[in-house]
Formats: C-alpha cells, sequence, structure tokens
C-alpha cells in the first residue's frame, strides 16, 4: 500500500490540541484481497475524528492537491465565517491552509471536501467529526459507522460520483471495510453515529430483529423513539444517533440490510458475543436530554417557494458571492420554505447551510418522527416538503 501525506492522529483530541488534517492522496483496500483504490482522503486512515472536553475544538486543513478544496461543515449551526464559499474561501492549491475554530457543541457532524469536486481522477472522501459531551444515555461504548457507496471498475479503480457508471453494481462500506460487523455483550448498551457518506444515494438501514432507539438527528437532540422495525433513513450527509440494545441470547447474529432503493442488500451483522454481560437486564429506555423545541409561528412566517429546476441552480464551483439572495429575511422570524422537485426530474437532495429546520414531511430522516434536520430528499413529483427554520440572533 502507497503511504499517504496524511497527519496521523489519536482517536480524541483534548483540550485546545488542534486536529491537523490533509487533504491528499492515498490508496484503500477495501477488500482484504484485491487491488489498491486510489483516493482524495482527508486525515489519516480513520474515518473519523473525535473531541472531548467543553474546549472549541480547532482545526488545521492543509491541501495537497493540485485543485482548490471547499471544506463544508454538515450540522453546524451560526457561525458564518465557516459557510464554504460565501465566507469561508476555498483552500489554495499545493499546500494551501486554514485554521477552523468550531463550537464547542457536541453532536455527530460532518466535514465534506466534495462540494467544488468536478473532474477529479478519483472520488473524495468525508470524514466525521465527533464532539463528545456528557449526555451517553448510558451506554457502555460509542461507535461511529460511516456508510459509503463506491463504483469499483475490473481495474480497481473507484469511479467518480455522478458519471456515467454502465452496469457497475454499487459497494457498500462500513468505515471503508467490505465486513464491519457489531459485537455485543449482553445486556450491553452501544451508541451508534450512523453517518451516510454517500454523496448522492438516500439509503435506509433495517437492523433485524433488534431494539434500536434514535435519541439524535443530524446533530440535534431528538425526543427519544424506537425505530419501527429498526428502520432508519438517512439522506447524504444526515447523521442519526441512535441506541443499540442488547437484547438476544449469546451467539445470535442479526442481519443489518441496507436499501438504497433498488433492493435490500445484507451489509453487516450484530453479533451477540458469550462475553459476560455488563448488568444483568437491559438498560431502561433513555430520557429526552433536553426539551423539544419551542412552538414555532407559522401564523406571522414569512413564506418563500423554491422550485429545484436545473436552470435556476449553479454548480457550486460556478458560485459567486456577489449573486443577489434568494430571499431577505429578518432575526428571529420564521420562515417556512416550500421546497418542489418539478416531474420529469430525478430524485434531488436540499441541503440548508448554518440552519437546522422542521420538515413537515414524516418520511425524510430516521423513524417516523419529525425531527430537527439539515439535509431533505424531495421526489421528483409536484408533493413538496415544507422547511421550517427560525432564523436566530446569532444567524
Amino acid at each position: 500500500m502507497t503511504p499517504g501525506r496524511a497527519q496521523t492522529l489519536p482517536a480524541r483530541k483534548p483540550g485546545r490540541s488542534p486536529a491537523l488534517l490533509r487533504f491528499g492522496p492515498q490508496s484503500l483496500y477495501l477488500h482484504t484481497e484485491g487491488m489498491a483504490t486510489p483516493v482524495w482522503q482527508l486525515g489519516d486512515g480513520l474515518p473519523y475524528t473525535r473531541f472531548s472536553g467543553n474546549t472549541p475544538p480547532q482545526i488545521v486543513f492543509t491541501n495537497d492537491t493540485a485543485q482548490p478544496v471547499a471544506m463544508a461543515f454538515h450540522g453546524l449551526d451560526g457561525p458564518a465565517s465557516l459557510e464554504p464559499l460565501l465566507e469561508h474561501a476555498p483552500l489554495a492549491p499545493r499546500g494551501g491552509t486554514a485554521t477552523c475554530e468550531l463550537l464547542s457543541k457536541p453532536g455527530t457532524f460532518l466535514i465534506d471536501p466534495r462540494l467544488l469536486s468536478g473532474d477529479d481522477d478519483r472520488p473524495a472522501l468525508p470524514r466525521v467529526l465527533v464532539v463528545e459531551g456528557d449526555e451517553t444515555f448510558g451506554a457502555d461504548r460509542d461507535e461511529v459507522l460511516l456508510i459509503e457507496d463506491w463504483k469499483i471498475g475490473t481495474d480497481g479503480v473507484a469511479q467518480v460520483a455522478g458519471r456515467d457508471s454502465g452496469s457497475v453494481a454499487s459497494l457498500y462500506t462500513i468505515n471503508r471495510r467490505v465486513i464491519h460487523d457489531i459485537t455485543v455483550r449482553p445486556n450491553e448498551r452501544v451508541r451508534l453515529r450512523l453517518v451516510n457518506g454517500c454523496q448522492r444515494s438516500v439509503i435506509a438501514l433495517k437492523f433485524v430483529d433488534c431494539v434500536i432507539t434514535v435519541v439524535s438527528v443530524d446533530s440535534q437532540p431528538a425526543e427519544s423513539f424506537v425505530a419501527r422495525d429498526g428502520q432508519i433513513v438517512l439522506a447524504p450527509g444526515s447523521r442519526v444517533d441512535a441506541l443499540l440494545d442488547a437484547t438476544q441470547p449469546v451467539g445470535t447474529r442479526n442481519e443489518i440490510l441496507l436499501h438504497d432503493g433498488t433492493k435490500p442488500i445484507p451489509i453487516s451483522h450484530v453479533v451477540t458475543s458469550f462475553s459476560s454481560p455488563p448488568r444483568a437486564a437491559p438498560l431502561p429506555p433513555p430520557a429526552t436530554p433536553s426539551p423539544p423545541p419551542s412552538q414555532i409561528d407559522l401564523k406571522n412566517a414569512q413564506r418563500i417557494d423554491l422550485a429545484l429546476e436545473r436552470g435556476q441552480w449553479l454548480p457550486a464551483i460556478a458560485f459567486d458571492p456577489a449573486l443577489p439572495p434568494v430571499f431577505h429575511t429578518t432575526v428571529n422570524r420564521t420562515v417556512v420554505l416550500t421546497i418542489t422537485n418539478p416531474p420529469g426530474g430525478s430524485a434531488a437532495t436540499f441541503r440548508l447551510h448554518g440552519h437546522h429546520s422542521g420538515c413537515s414531511t414524516a418520511s425524510t430522516t430516521a423513524g417516523s418522527r419529525t425531527g430537527w434536520i439539515r439535509s431533505h430528499s424531495t421526489p421528483a413529483r409536484r408533493n413538496a416538503s415544507r422547511s421550517t427554520p427560525r432564523i436566530p440572533a446569532s444567524g
């Protein structure tokens, strides 16, 4: 395996020690046997970086490629200085650096370097950012599960998303491994940070015969609920924190299925080991860590219609900060966005940077309840998805 130039990081960064993340060429072995896959990778071989403590985390980025790179942070509210293209300039090629200081808000976030990706010869990979907080929900341990999709040709090279791949089937990985089982002890509780790292694909996960409790959606605390039939839907870039309670007999192997809109695909297992249990019985359901958002003022809301028509939107590479805004609003006012995907097109993902929002459609993200989310998946039909952000004073 050809060594990359990424800075090696420990799994957790305490205090003010910055994480040094280089974006550059590396190679991955997705199969234990097979050819290496060239990629543009952010950081070392781990798919995530963890920060602990209440001090605002710092990240120093370095661009080791020949093209400018814009880092998009999924899940961070408020800081306009982190907005790619609008406030935060892309990293210059061949050694450009930038230091980002983030809010000390716990949650599961995603750093995505693919905003400006175009004529690349290899796929660019995102990186999960975990900021740990005091609330553990009684979990015995914490695992990040980053799901990504690949189109691997006969030459072993991964194709860039969005290009015509013919009859090449999608390969799905967890933490960049084709095989990644989750081993649990009887009566153990594991916090799973589920992340859809696919650039374009909406996916559904099903934990067969498992008790899965959702506690956070897109970095925001949610009123905890048990996912119906162990199923969780994730739009591209979305994150869901869920608790897996091991209630099956020892030796049980429960499938984890992924559905990409075509068919269910087995991608992993939950394996109940013969290890000593941490307790005599499973833990009770977790309490909601914080009250749900206050009542939204829909009566006096500003209402905006947005159509996802190709002629009205620019690719990120053509964005100009001098362009007029889509709409103006005022601080602390509720805005209702009615997003319409015209018929005849394909399904689209709409992402609202800088603000979480409530979605009135119940089929967007995890389980059966409406949460505060960042990414909306809209089918190609006249039925609209209504997104309701409330612009805070810091916005």
